[in-house]
Parts: C-alpha cells; sequence; structure tokens
C-alpha cells in the first residue's frame, strides 16, 4: 500500500512539473516574441532618457511610463538601462567625448566565438574640447587593471597586445580625463586557446 501511495505521488509531482515547464516555455516565447515586436533598446537610448531626467526632473506620469516601459526589457536591455543609470547617477558622462573600444575587432558587449592566440585591444578617445584632456587610461582584464597609459591630450589612440593565460577572459576600459570626469566601456568576451 506505502509502495503504491509514493508512486501516485511521484507521477503526481512529475505531471506538476512538466506542466509548470510548459507553462514557462511558452512565458519565455511570448516574452522573446513580445520583445521581437519593438525596436531594441540600446545603452545610447537610455543615457539619454537618464540625462533628461537628470537635467529636468521627471513628473509623476513620467516616472510611471518609464516603470511600464522597461517591463519589457531584454537581459542585455536591462543591463544597459542600470549602466546608463549608474553612469548619470555618478556624473560618467559626456555627450561630447567618444570612446572606441574593440578586442580583436569585436566591438562592446560582443562575445569573440572564436578562440584566439593573443588579444589586440584598441582604445581610442576623442574630446573635441581642448581642455578637457585625458589623463588616465586604464585596460581592465577580468576585473583587474592590467596596463595604465597617461596619454595627456584631448585625443588618445592605443593598440595594446595581451597575451593572457588559456581560457576565458573579459577586457574593458575606462578613461579618466584631468577634470575626474570618467568614461567606461562595456565588456568584450574572448576565448584564449
Amino acid at each position: 500500500m506505502t509502495k503504491n501511495l509514493f508512486v501516485k505521488i511521484m507521477q503526481v509531482c512529475a505531471l506538476l512539473f512538466l506542466v509548470a515547464f510548459i507553462i514557462v516555455r511558452v512565458w519565455f516565447e511570448y516574452d522573446e516574441a513580445a520583445s521581437k515586436d519593438r525596436p531594441k533598446r540600446t545603452y545610447e537610448y537610455f543615457l539619454n532618457r537618464e540625462i533628461q531626467r537628470h537635467e529636468h526632473p521627471p513628473t509623476q506620469q513620467q516616472l510611471i511610463d518609464d516603470r511600464e516601459e522597461d517591463k519589457d526589457l531584454t537581459y542585455e536591455e536591462s543591463l544597459d538601462r542600470n549602466i546608463a543609470k549608474m553612469n548619470v547617477m555618478m556624473g560618467r558622462y559626456r555627450s561630447n567625448c567618444t570612446l572606441s573600444f574593440t578586442v580583436n575587432g569585436a566591438t562592446i558587449s560582443e562575445i569573440i566565438p572564436k578562440p584566439v592566440d593573443t588579444v589586440r585591444v584598441v582604445i581610442e578617445v576623442n574630446d573635441p574640447d581642448a581642455a578637457d584632456v585625458i589623463s588616465r587610461v586604464e585596460l581592465f582584464e577580468d576585473g583587474n587593471v592590467v596596463q595604465t597609459k597617461e596619454p595627456n591630450s584631448p585625443h588618445v589612440y592605443l593598440e595594446m597586445i595581451r597575451k593572457p593565460q588559456a581560457g576565458k577572459h573579459f577586457y574593458f576600459a575606462k578613461v579618466t580625463q584631468k577634470n575626474g570626469n570618467e568614461l567606461w566601456s562595456k565588456h568584450v568576451w574572448v576565448t584564449v586557446k
């Protein structure tokens, strides 16, 4: 009798698990389809929105609209939104300074699919204001500073070759201007042979 009861309980649990799995699967398929119906929101989109909110305090209705709009974000979009919020909150944005960051030709937020022997990082910073001097450029590998340059110029082009240990690594850059403003790139992931 106890064995039959145990079997029945296991069958009910398996059935409940299957139903839950189907519901979750359908939900994610619906979520993906819904996000494909609208244009992808980029870091620049969220940065511009946060700058507007920072410079002109939003009304209650704008805050409600933002919350509604952000309900269907993809994972990548939510990361972009959070980085933009942090950069605006910390004053780490500059509308006229540009930062270009590539790793083996891949741009920010990319994963390089094929393993590589060496890592080639190119960092280019341009600020049209001659007084906005770039005092430091830092290259991060797996969250640690691995190279630092102090160019003291409003225009910087750096090319760095890295030969890290075999395995998966991620890179990003931090640029600091003489006046204390900072720019951060997003990550690029790479696997080294």
